[in-house]
């Protein structure tokens, strides 16, 4: 008899096709609201719009196995999943070029002026005086948080000749920062006070919400820019709107919210921002290696 799952939020096509292989599969995140259907799922599918919570998964009586489409489990009660013995698996791999690539591509975008000079052309005017910007190379840039994506964030900062500093107390073996060509800073205002450039790289926890905040956000060069593809909470948005407000720092590339899909209306009234709607990991060649990833794991727990 073949395993039921639901996949909640679209993933790959091909994805999709390769688990009807293996089992029944239906789609829809509504149907997670119908308590009769919810209790036959074995596996629930996700990405991150959908969020697995303990009522879910109290209400899922045969729920095996819980997959996320994606890096982070912020969007699953792992804890209350573990309590039922309920297997979690995800694609910490899938995410991390097209990430790491957004970084840049947002970075230059603010400190080129991409995005202005792209609208004053289109009202047919010539202002090239206007747009004069700013290089990475020979700048610092630093790295909250030293995982799998920070070090692709490092190679590329590395390969336009930036200076690359970084910090992650969950990383011991100076090594690591030796081999890809990076300083180790031992707290994060090591980074914030040396650094033209900050990208942020760590998961939302406890210990991580407000890490940038109103006390430390004030040791950023005035014209430092920060840039957020980790997720909202990690940053202190009303600390930081009053630091873009008062020019306190050179600007900021948001792709992740406190409150999304509604971020603080007060971001769209600043001037030096760059905002996108939490795409840091929406390529499709990202959506294929998740959707791939975690079909993989599903049909090796089933199989045995």
């Amino acid at each position: 008899m073949h395993p039921k799952i639901l996949i909640c939020d679209e993933i790959d096509e091909e994805a999709t096709d390769k688990l009807k292989g293996i089992a029944d599969v239906e789609t829809g995140k509504e149907k997670l609201n119908d308590l009769e259907k919810l209790q036959n799922y074995d596996c629930l599918l996700v990405r991150s719009a959908t969020k697995i919570t303990k009522d879910v998964i109290a209400n899922a009586k045969n729920l095996k196995i819980i997959a996320r489409a994606g890096a982070g489990l912020d969007n699953v009660d792992v804890l209350a999943a573990k309590e039922r013995n309920i297997k979690v698996v995800n694609a910490p791999d899938s995410l991390t070029i097209s990430v790491a690539e957004m970084v840049f591509g947002s970075l230059l975008a603010m400190i080129r002026k991409i995005s202005e000079a792209d609208k004053s052309m289109k009202e047919e005017k010539w202002e090239k005086k206007k747009f004069t910007g700013r290089e990475i190379c020979g700048k610092n840039f630093g790295i909250i948080g030293f995982g799998r994506i920070g070090r692709k964030v490092a190679t590329i900062a590395n390969g336009f000749s930036a200076n690359v500093f970084a910090y992650d107390p969950l990383i011991t073996d100076e090594k690591i920062y030796e081999n890809l060509n990076v300083r180790h800073c031992k707290n994060i205002d090591e980074i914030l006070k040396q650094c033209d450039f900050v990208s942020i790289h760590v998961p939302l926890m406890n210990e991580t919400r407000n890490l940038i905040n109103a006390d430390n956000i004030k040791t950023l060069k005035k014209d430092a820019i920060m840039i957020n593809t980790s997720r909202g909470g990690i940053i202190n948005e009303l600390a930081l709107i009053g630091a873009l407000k008062n020019k306190l720092i050179g600007g900021v590339c948001l792709d992740v919210f406190e409150n999304e899909p509604n971020p603080n209306p007060e971001f769209r009234n600043l001037e030096n921002v760059i905002l996108t709607p939490h795409i840091a990991s929406a390529t499709k060649e990202a959506q294929k290696r998740a959707g791939m990833d975690v079909v993989v794991q599903i049909e090796k727990f089933f199989k045995g």
